[in-house]
């Protein structure tokens, strides 16, 4: 049997900013559904960093713009708590919900 290379090896990537792994990643296959042990997406943790490039990249391979943690937290949500009100504002922009009174 194979070892299936850890998802949270690309999520590290992404929480640094490493645009081309993470889109090489996406390339051989990393489901872009794919969600860390906290239910977290690509475009979460993105917007946990303050990353508008890794979330650019989530949305271009079809991330749920929409998606929710386990906790029922967004990227938006993310954004907001964290000071990236521009990351924020850019994904309403997109179609993302502004949710900002569930984001405490």
């Amino acid at each position: 049997m194979q070892k299936k290379e850890p998802d949270f090896n690309v999520f590290s990537l992404a929480r640094h900013g490493r645009v081309g792994d993470v889109e090489d990643a996406l390339l051989r296959g990393f489901p872009i559904d794919t969600t860390d042990e906290f239910g977290n997406n690509l475009l979460i943790v993105a917007c946990q960093n303050g990353n508008k490039k890794i979330a650019k990249l989530a949305l271009k391979y079809g991330c749920n713009i929409n998606s929710v943690n386990n906790t029922g937290k967004t990227a938006v949500n993310f954004a907001k708590r964290f000071g990236h009100t521009d990351l924020a504002d850019y994904l309403i922009d997109k179609g993302a919900g502004d949710d900002a009174g569930s984001s405490e």
